[in-house]
């Protein structure tokens, strides 16, 4: 009898996990990928406006840059795909959480030009959109900008 349990206890444990046995092969990451492009895309935009907006070479008042810039994050950061991008890490192979991290930059972008508007920018908000934008570029593919809004003093 101990030498039955034993046995099964072995098979139960040699067996793989159930989060170790979940691939995620079929997960649509070019269609992911392709929608969240096009709203980083029209973001990149927005920062080289409110940009050159800083240095007085674009006339569009900071009101505009914010209503343009705050309807990409909640586009970007839906709730039902970010569970569906959080129930990915169970998976085998990795699957980068880019919505989660371009969602993150977008709101930070927002929050750049918050500050703008209310007459400058912090170092703390500088370094997190430094910090998320280009991942979240690198991984769609993009050259990183080199912008004002990006460098750190």
């Amino acid at each position: 009898m101990a030498a039955i349990l034993a046995v099964i206890l072995a098979v139960l444990l040699s067996a793989p996990a159930e989060a170790q046995s979940l691939s995620c092969r079929s997960y649509p990451s070019a269609m992911i990928v392709s929608q969240i492009k096009s709203r980083i895309e029209a973001l990149r935009r927005l920062e080289r406006e409110a940009d050159d907006r800083a240095i007085g070479l674009d006339t569009r008042p900071y009101e505009w840059l914010l209503s343009q810039a705050r309807a990409s994050p909640a586009a970007i950061a839906d709730p039902a795909a970010l569970a569906a991008e959080a129930a990915l890490s169970r998976c085998r192979n990795y699957i980068r959480p880019l919505r989660r991290v371009c969602a993150a930059a977008s709101a930070m972008l927002v929050r750049i030009i918050e500050e703008l508007e209310a007459g400058g920018v912090t170092k703390e908000s500088k370094q997190a959109y430094v910090e998320a934008m280009p991942q979240c570029e690198t991984w769609l593919g993009l050259m990183p900008l080199n912008t004002s809004l990006r460098t750190t003093d």
